[in-house]
């Protein structure tokens, strides 16, 4: 036995053993408390999409209430057993310690129990993987809560303070690590894991969240085992400083090797918490990344393994012009340094920042995250974000309306999809999909509706208010969102003079299924088994990249057949991979058999054009592309549908064709088919799909000679005007800025879209600002 007192009893206290060491009456009545905030949280989950089945949601709604619980409950057990404790019953931590994380893992069982019971109500996608996320956050965080709720009982005077007030730091630090640091994401050892507040579907279980748990439990067996020594070493009525001492003391002169230890491995652990991928700064990212270009306003990193010197010049360049853009609407004389973080693909952003497929700026930081594949798709939005900063509510450097936050980002734009964001609007209105617009500017109403709903609407709006009221007015409801204040006219009311007058936008009944095609969508919150299904959509497309066509197809079947138009898309594509043609056309024909709206799957009808094509049906494959060139939906389809159509058409060249638009393999491979059939100067068809092809492969100049060969003008104009754009693109990346504005020019001879009009006066722009840039 140690020399010092063994005994954590005071002289001539406790001595008699028949009185009780629990207050027994409010304990009970914490359990039946703790039961009732469990049920309470199981059943409101049971009523929210996401929430509602075992899953990371549920779990980490519980991971944050049951530390909580579970240290209130320890210490309320713990205490006036330990403070009555004398040499007959003395008190032992690691007793107490498994009597209380008994008790508490009993109560963890309840919600669980609950929401497997909602099983009756709702599909419980994949258990297993909430089981796992359920260890791994609520119950490994309730292991560290008892522990540290048995610290606080010895040590602290004030035990539930103290617990509380380590808590609460926790979440201001992982409040910080996101105020301050690009990362979006935060471990706790209290909640496990935070992924920040994105659209991201895809959230899978990894070996940080793994790890960061085996920290967690060792952190709590130090706790139990610190607990143990100060009751060891210690009265009851020791003061807190006296109980510190006698801790340290005993560290220094019993375990100064395991103390010497641990102090390292949490020196390790903070040093290479980045490498260990639980924080990430933006040293970290940039040093990752490893390529960094400076111009005046930006600062800007890049993965060097995949962008060269040139991409890399003219990646510099399109931040400066975008931004200068920004700067003329805004009416900005200066604008302070911006950071910009371009990764190499949207696995490689999730990993650094905690968002894969949504691109994000942080205002306050003037930090915008994006991946090099969206930098001309969502550049001049992150931007927006970014320069309107100055504008927003302090802290946040932003608008508290979504709305108006996005809003203004897409009003900027001003197209999106080939047409403007009044014709989009007023075409959501005609088809009865305009949700209530005061509640869908909040945060609630906004992320209730589909997020291309959500963002075109409020882009709507903010242009109409930006058009007729001024820039300056819109900046001055940005920062504070009093309408009356600033407009002299209430949010109601605004609405709907904004709402009559898309009633005088042109209108095209054809239109109706763009609204079906795009607009006709769930909001995530609305999807079923959201997670399972982009976790297995990415495992089908990986089946699919490794040519494991047969695994893929089951995988495929399953998530057909419980919905989802991507599911079906992929299924579509791989039968036409495996050339089961007859396949792919019977799941069209039953698509539109089944679904009471069938126009929503338009983009199908290439798909399924080209498996009739290949079954030497061209009659039907042409009717199939002529209804999506006809449509119009998005530029994009309405060019392929119309390459397709073209070449469906031509008796000579289209067989040969054919095999080229059926074939999946890599572009140089496709070039080479193209090369064996060009045989006249005229063949524009051929130079163009060849110009298609060097162009992604960065090869411009040799893409802009290809492209001035072909040309549409006695065939389709939507082929015209893709083939100047297009052939101005490659112009402009191959340095002939006049010849880039010429092609541009041309193109507005075959679009008179209010939209194309727009887009060229961008692109137009964009030449003579490099022009002065370079």
């Amino acid at each position: 036995m140690p020399s010092e007192p063994t005994s954590n009893a005071l002289p001539g206290k406790n001595s008699d053993p028949a009185r009780p060491m629990t207050a027994s009456q409010p304990h009970r009545r914490m359990l039946f408390l703790a039961a009732g905030i469990y049920a309470a949280i199981a059943v409101l989950c049971m009523l929210v999409p996401l929430f509602d089945h075992p899953g990371f949601e549920f779990a980490f709604v519980v991971a944050v209430v049951g530390p909580l619980v579970a240290g209130a409950l320890t210490i309320g057990h713990a205490r006036p057993r330990y403070h009555a404790a004398d040499d007959d019953r003395p008190f032992s931590v690691l007793r107490e310690y498994i009597i209380s994380l008994g008790t508490n893992l009993a109560l963890l069982l309840l919600p669980f129990v609950i929401i497997l019971l909602n099983g009756f109500r709702v599909p419980l996608c994949d258990v297993t993987e909430g089981v796992l996320f359920y260890l791994l956050l609520p119950v490994t965080g309730v292991v560290f809560a008892v522990a540290l709720g048995l610290f606080c009982t010895v040590h602290y005077r004030w035990p539930k303070v103290m617990f509380a007030g380590v808590f609460l730091l926790s979440i201001m630090y992982a409040i910080s690590l996101g105020y301050t640091t690009p990362a979006i994401f935060s471990y706790n050892l209290f909640y496990g894991y935070f992924p920040g507040l994105t659209y991201d579907e895809l959230l899978p279980l990894e070996w940080p969240l793994v790890l960061w748990r085996v920290v967690t439990l060792g952190a709590a067996a130090v706790l139990v085992w610190l607990a143990a020594l100060i009751v060891e070493r210690s009265r009851p009525d020791d003061s807190v400083v006296r109980k510190g001492f006698t801790l340290l003391r005993t560290l220094w002169r019993d375990y100064l090797h395991i103390s010497l230890a641990m102090a390292a491995l949490v020196l390790l652990a903070v040093v290479f918490r980045c490498e260990l991928r639980w924080e990430s700064t933006a040293d970290s990212i940039r040093a990752r990344l490893g390529g960094l270009t400076e111009t005046k306003h930006f600062v800007i990193a890049y993965d060097v393994a995949t962008v060269t010197p040139a991409a890399a010049e003219r990646l510099a360049a399109e931040h400066e012009f975008q931004l200068a853009r920004l700067q003329e609407q805004f009416v900005l004389p200066h604008v302070e340094r911006i950071a910009t973080y371009v990764y190499p693909s949207a696995e490689a952003k999730r990993r650094a920042i905690g968002a894969g497929q949504t691109e994000l700026a942080k205002p306050w930081l003037r930090e915008v995250h994006i991946t090099a594949q969206s930098i001309d798709a969502t550049l001049q939005h992150e931007l927006v974000h970014v320069v309107a900063a100055p504008f927003g509510m302090p802290l946040i450097h932003a608008s508290t309306s979504p709305g108006l936050t996005e809003g203004l980002a897409i009003a900027v734009e001003g197209t999106w999809g080939g047409r403007t964001l009044a014709e989009h609007a007023a075409l959501l209105r005609r088809a009865g999909l305009m949700p209530p617009m005061e509640r869908m500017l909040g945060a609630a109403g906004f992320i209730a509706q589909s997020s291309s709903v959500s963002y075109i609407l409020a882009g709507a709006f903010a242009r109409h208010l930006i058009d007729r009221y001024g820039m300056r007015r819109f900046l001055l409801v940005y920062g504070t969102p009093s309408y009356e204040e600033v407009y002299g006219h209430p949010l109601p009311d605004l609405i709907g003079s904004w709402q009559r007058s898309l009633d005088s936008v042109a209108y095209d009944p054809a239109d109706s299924l763009t609204a079906d095609v795009l607009f006709r969508r769930p909001p995530l919150i609305g999807k079923v088994c959201v997670r399972l299904h982009a976790r297995r959509m990415n495992e089908a497309r990986r089946l699919v990249a490794d040519r494991r066509y047969d695994d893929a197809l089951l995988l495929y079947r399953d998530l057909a057949a419980v919905g989802g138009s991507d599911a079906v898309t992929g299924l579509m594509n791989l039968r036409m991979r495996r050339q089961e043609y007859n396949a792919a056309i019977d799941l069209y024909d039953s698509l539109l058999a089944h679904d009471p709206r069938p126009t929503r799957y338009l983009p199908l009808a290439l798909v399924a054009g080209d498996a009739a094509w290949a079954l030497g049906n061209p009659v039907r494959a042409r009717a199939l592309y002529e209804a999506v060139r006809a449509a119009h939906v998005t530029p994009s389809l309405t060019e392929t549908a119309a390459l397709r159509l073209l070449a469906a058409r031509d008796s000579v060249v289209g067989p040969r064709l054919r095999t080229f638009f059926l074939s999946d393999a890599s572009d140089s491979v496709r070039v080479q088919m193209l090369l064996a059939l060009t045989t006249t100067p005229g063949d524009s068809l051929l130079w163009y799909l060849r110009g298609r092809l060097v162009y992604r492969r960065q090869r411009y100049d040799e893409a802009r000679h290809l492209f001035e060969r072909a040309g549409f003008r006695t065939a389709d104009p939507a082929l015209e005007w893709a083939r100047c754009v297009a052939l101005g693109d490659a112009a402009l990346r191959s340095g002939h800025l006049q010849d880039a504005r010429v092609a541009y020019w041309s193109a507005l001879n075959h679009d008179t879209r209010a939209a194309a009009a727009l887009e060229i006066d961008e692109r137009i722009a964009r030449c003579e600002f490099l022009e002065r840039y370079q």
